[in-house]
C-alpha cells in the first residue's frame, strides 16, 4: 500500500481486519461490524488499484452516486465515517476525505405494519424456535439482530413485571421490554433455541426464518415489518405516547419512533370528530360562523 505516510505498509484487507478488531475492543454489534465490512470492501473496489487510505472527496463523492437508495447511502457514508475518523489517529492514513461529504437526508417512509393475518398465518405454521422470533418481533420490538444475540440469561421471567434485557441494540444501546403474557406463555415452556445452548441464530437466519414464514400468504413481509407492528399497537395502545414507544424499541430520538407507527384514517377520522366542541357543533351543522 503506499501513500499512507507509515512505516510498515498494510494492504486494504489488512486495514479492514485490524479495523474489525477495534470495533470488536469497543463492544460494536457484529451485525454493524458486517454492514462496514460490505461498504469498506466495495469502495476498495471502487478505489482499485489505489488504497483506500488514497481516497479524495471526490473519489468518496463518486462512489456513494452509484446508489439511488438515500438510505443505503446514509448507510454507507457512516461507515466510510468510522472508518477514517479510526484509520488517521493511527497512522494508517494521512487524510480524511469525510468531513467535505455532505450528509444524506432520508426521506421519513410510511410505516408497514405485518398483518395481523400474516403473524397469525406465520405463527399457525411455524416451528416453535420461529414461533418465539414472530412474538419476540411482534410484542417486544426486537429487531432481527437483537433475537439472534439474545440468550436465556437476559430473560427476567421471574420479574415484577416480567421483562426482557436487550443488550446491544442499535448503537449498541441497552434496554428493558416487559414481557407480553402471551411471550411469557411461550418462553416459561422453554421450547425454543434460547435453552439450547448449543443452538444459536445468526441475524440473517433470524430474518430469513421470519421472512419466510410471514410471506406464505404471497406477500414479501419482512421481519422488520414485525417491528413496525409493535411500534403501531403500542403507539394505539398508549394513547399516542410516543416518548414511552421509543425507550420500549431503542430510539434515542422519538421521531425516529413516528416512523414506525402507522394511523388508520378511520382513527384520523374518529378524533378530529371529537374537535369540535358542544355549543357550537348546531350552530356548524346550520352553516354559522
Amino acid at each position: 500500500m503506499s501513500g499512507t505516510g507509515t512505516d510498515a505498509a498494510m494492504t486494504d484487507a489488512e486495514l479492514f481486519a485490524a479495523f474489525e478488531t477495534y470495533q470488536r475492543s469497543r463492544a460494536v454489534s457484529e451485525c454493524t461490524i458486517k454492514r462496514r465490512r460490505s461498504s469498506l470492501s466495495r469502495f476498495a473496489a471502487h478505489m482499485t488499484p489505489r488504497s483506500v487510505t488514497e481516497a479524495s472527496f471526490d473519489d468518496v463523492e463518486e462512489w456513494m452516486s452509484d446508489y439511488q437508495s438515500p438510505r443505503t447511502r446514509k448507510a454507507s457514508r457512516s461507515d466510510l465515517a468510522s472508518f477514517f475518523r479510526w484509520a488517521p489517529r493511527r497512522g494508517l492514513a494521512t487524510a480524511n476525505p469525510m468531513p467535505m461529504v455532505d450528509s444524506v437526508r432520508v426521506p421519513r417512509s410510511m410505516p408497514k405494519p405485518a398483518p395481523q393475518e400474516a403473524i397469525a398465518a406465520a405463527f399457525s405454521v411455524a416451528d416453535g424456535d420461529t414461533q418465539v422470533m414472530v412474538l419476540l418481533g411482534a410484542l417486544a420490538g426486537l429487531r432481527r439482530s437483537e433475537i439472534a444475540n439474545l440468550l436465556a440469561a437476559d430473560i427476567y421471567l421471574d420479574a415484577e413485571p416480567a421483562v426482557i434485557h436487550v443488550r446491544h441494540g442499535k448503537g449498541d444501546k441497552d434496554r428493558v421490554v416487559p414481557i407480553h403474557p402471551t411471550l411469557e406463555a411461550h418462553l416459561r415452556r422453554r421450547a425454543c433455541w434460547l435453552y439450547r445452548p448449543r443452538t444459536r441464530y445468526s441475524s440473517d437466519a433470524v430474518g430469513r426464518r421470519l421472512r419466510n414464514a410471514l410471506s406464505i400468504s404471497g406477500n414479501r413481509i419482512t421481519a422488520h415489518q414485525l417491528r413496525h407492528y409493535f411500534g403501531t399497537e403500542a403507539a394505539r395502545w398508549s394513547g399516542g405516547n410516543v416518548v414511552l414507544v421509543a425507550q420500549l424499541m431503542g430510539h434515542e430520538d422519538p421521531n425516529t419512533t413516528l416512523g414506525y407507527v402507522k394511523w388508520s384514517p378511520t382513527e384520523g377520522a374518529e378524533v378530529v370528530s371529537k374537535i369540535v366542541t358542544a355549543g357550537v357543533d348546531d350552530e356548524f351543522r346550520d352553516g354559522v360562523g
